[in-house]
């Protein structure tokens, strides 16, 4: 559910703020160095203007829903978007995750 993705995505944020939650602060920190490029975990590390500098985020789908989650630490916010609305086309597929980043960049932007 939302609730339960904003609750995973809480807890993801103060671990991110050095705080200890289900795993403590120095576990978290380790497993969530990227060791392939971007990726470690099941989460992605981006930089970009409108998340504030560093920023993390994990998606999936159950094939008919789609849900994004952004965990913003340096402007403290987790943001979660989700839609009912998935393809199995490649073409549709990239089009509404394009459509929830422009969202979601929009979102993550605001003050």
């Amino acid at each position: 559910s939302l609730p339960d993705l904003l609750t995973y995505g809480r807890a993801l944020l103060g671990m991110a703020q050095g705080q200890d939650g289900l795993l403590s602060a120095a576990v978290f920190a380790d497993l969530t160095t990227p060791r392939q490029g971007e990726y470690s975990a099941g989460l992605i590390f981006e930089r970009r203007d409108w998340a504030g500098g560093d920023f993390f985020w994990h998606n999936g789908s159950n094939g008919a829903w789609y849900a994004l989650l952004v965990v913003l630490p340096q402007k403290n916010r987790v943001i979660a978007i989700t839609t009912n609305q998935e393809s199995t086309t490649n073409q549709e597929s990239a089009a509404i995750r394009k459509a929830l980043w422009q969202a979601m960049g929009r979102i993550a932007a605001m003050p």
